[in-house]
Order: structure tokens, then C-alpha cells, then sequence
């Protein structure tokens, strides 16, 4: 009994924070903010981040604009990390390859 009430006190939690707050974020052209902070603005597809766009994440303040594929970052984009280095080349699956 315990855990069925525990259950039901946490399921409402689960994604709190995270939503899409214009346009369309599974096919097409989408803002959605994550339950970290981040915010992706850019196009969708299949309800993962696929083609070009921008995320950026508030704690540290850092910035990728680029491509994706299937959520990752995939392609020619620049990453702007919170101290002030910037990787600007290739991507392939979420890892940087260089330029």
C-alpha cells in the first residue's frame, strides 16, 4: 500500500519541467525546454531533435548550434563551452571529430 501511494505522489513528477512551449517539437519546427534547464529551438522529427538547430543550457551557460540527427549532434556545428572554448567542425553521434 505504501508504494502504491509513493507511486502516485512521484508519477506526476516524472517529465515536470520539460514541454514544448511553441511550434510543433515531433515533425517540424519546435521550442522545448528539458527538465535540466536546456532549451532546443530547431526542427524535429519523430519527437528527436533532427536537423538544424540550437540548445543551449542555462548552469554552466553553454551552446551548441548545428545539426542533429536523431537527438545527437551530427554534422557541421559550433559548441560553445561555458569557459569560453569553442569546437566548431564535424559531429558525429553526440562526439566532436573535429573540423
Amino acid at each position: 500500500m505504501k508504494n502504491l501511494l509513493l507511486a502516485l505522489l512521484v508519477l506526476p513528477l516524472v517529465g515536470f519541467g520539460q514541454q514544448c512551449i511553441s511550434g510543433n517539437c515531433k515533425n517540424g519546427q519546435g521550442t522545448y525546454t528539458f527538465a535540466s534547464g536546456s532549451k532546443y529551438v530547431g526542427e524535429w522529427l519523430n519527437d528527436k531533435m533532427n536537423g538544424q538547430g540550437t540548445r543551449t543550457w542555462q548552469n554552466p551557460w553553454e551552446q551548441y548550434v548545428g545539426e542533429y540527427m536523431n537527438g545527437m549532434k551530427h554534422g557541421q556545428g559550433t559548441y560553445t563551452y561555458a569557459d569560453g572554448t569553442i569546437k566548431k567542425g564535424l559531429w558525429k553521434n553526440d562526439q566532436y571529430v573535429g573540423e
